[in-house]
Order: C-alpha cells, then sequence, then structure tokens
C-alpha cells in the first residue's frame, strides 16, 4: 500500500470541498503589550533555509521571535457556515510555529466543511526566565471566548 502524504490530502481535500473563501481576518490577541513581555526580540521571521526539510514535496514556513500574537479567521462561505469554530495551535516545540502546514492549511480545510478555522500566532521562543508554556498557554487564554 502507497501512504499518501498528509499535505497531498489537505490539499486534495480542500479542492473537493472548494474551500476558496475570502481573504482571512487577521486581528491582534491583545489590544497592547502581552502579559509578560519585557524585553524585545529580532523581527519575526521565517527560519526555513533554502534546504530545509520539505513535506509533500514543499517547504513548511517556520516562524519564531513571534512577539505579537494574532488570530488569522478563515470563515467558510455562508452557505456552508456550520456556526462551529476551532482554534488551531501550530506546533513547533514552544521555539518555532510550523504556521502553514500544522496551522492555515488546517484551517482553509476546515472553512471547506463549514467551520470557522482560527489559528493562532502565540508567541514564541519561550521567555527567558519563565516555562516554556506560559506565554503560549496566555494567548490561548487569551484567545478563547471568555479567556481573559
Amino acid at each position: 500500500m502507497k501512504l499518501i502524504p498528509l499535505r497531498t490530502l489537505v490539499y486534495a481535500l480542500l479542492l473537493l470541498t472548494g474551500a476558496r473563501g475570502a481573504d482571512p481576518e487577521v486581528i491582534p490577541v491583545w489590544p497592547s503589550t502581552p502579559p509578560g513581555e519585557t524585553g524585545t526580540l529580532p523581527a519575526e521571521h521565517d527560519t526555513t533555509g533554502p534546504k530545509g526539510r520539505m513535506v509533500a514535496g514543499q517547504r513548511v514556513t517556520r516562524i519564531t521571535d513571534v512577539s505579537v500574537p494574532t488570530l488569522t479567521i478563515f470563515r467558510p462561505a455562508p452557505d456552508k457556515d456550520t456556526g462551529t469554530a476551532v482554534i488551531v495551535c501550530p506546533g513547533g516545540g514552544y521555539k518555532i510555529l510550523a504556521f502553514d502546514l500544522e496551522g492555515t492549511e488546517v484551517a482553509q480545510w476546515l472553512s471547506g466543511i463549514g467551520v470557522t478555522g482560527i489559528v493562532l500566532k502565540y508567541r514564541v521562543p519561550a521567555r527567558p526566565g519563565q516555562p516554556e508554556y506560559l506565554a503560549a498557554v496566555q494567548d490561548l487564554q487569551r484567545a478563547m471566548p471568555n479567556g481573559s
């Protein structure tokens, strides 16, 4: 049996479900400086080099130095909207965010099946002197309804 790469399946599902909605909306998680931010980081950037590991023949966007967390909202077409939403938190070991492979691609697929997909770009890397999960958890709590 031949295994099909996950990314290929996601693209196929996007095509089958007609997930070609409007441009996603991006909103900040915090109205000003997030809690615990005392220093400054270099500008947010993609750490994937030209020889970076490929997934299904494509490079993965690996974002780091996130100090301004955001929510990127992928809404389904009005005729497909189920009224359900899912917050997607891309992985990366509290160092980077695999933003497209584990974030925007998932949210686009969700919107294609009638679910609002919301990608949380949370703060990475972990801040010195704090538990590695703290900033990410604060950002997720803020993003949840009645979170803070």
